[in-house]
């Protein structure tokens, strides 16, 4: 008795499991492009001297914020 061949049944779960990836992939890239990463990766792009310099606003004037004006 002959067997039967799995490779109809391999192709279209690999054809059904790449359509998903690549649906997947496309959906993932368009809400990508609607997020805004400015603020919640200014750390990060710091760290890495990405971004702004890491100076702090009262920094900048040399004193500290909760001190009173002169």
């Amino acid at each position: 008795m002959r067997r039967k061949s799995l490779f109809p049944e391999l192709l279209g779960a690999l054809a059904v499991t790449g359509t998903l990836l690549v649906a997947y992939l496309a959906v993932l890239l368009v809400m990508e492009g609607q997020v805004d990463h400015g603020a919640a990766w200014l750390p990060v792009r710091i760290a890495l001297n990405e971004g702004p310099p890491a100076v702090l606003p009262w920094e900048a004037t040399g004193r500290p914020a909760a001190s009173p004006a002169p």
